[in-house]
């Protein structure tokens, strides 16, 4: 199994890969940026990182949660847009990865 292959075991954001490369890919860096619910926005980055731990994969995964807002500092309204944001964060999260990364959390 390729190390793309091995990648896209973990998660279910990934580059499709064209037959015209001879060699397994070694690296790739994936950005998405998109609307959630709420008025929020997020930027995803994915890449393969170099493994601390020989015969291993390691994967970035990068959230990044954005809202446009007026708000006060104190202001009840901030403390709800960040709840929100943990909400949409946790289950970005979730969708962003398989079971088989599950699996390794769990161990």
């Amino acid at each position: 199994m390729g190390e793309h292959e091995t990648w896209a075991r973990y998660a279910n954001i990934r580059p499709s890969i064209p037959s015209l490369f001879s060699q397994p890919i070694k690296k790739y860096l994936v950005q998405v940026t998109g609307e959630l619910n709420h008025g929020l926005s997020a930027t995803i980055n994915t890449q393969p990182i170099d493994s601390p731990v020989p015969g291993h994969v390691s994967l970035l995964l990068d959230m990044d949660l954005a809202k446009v807002a007026d708000i006060k500092s104190a202001d009840k309204e901030l403390w709800e847009s960040l709840e929100q944001m943990r909400v949409e964060k946790n289950r970005l999260f979730e969708d962003l990865i398989t079971n088989e990364a599950r699996r390794l959390f769990s161990q």
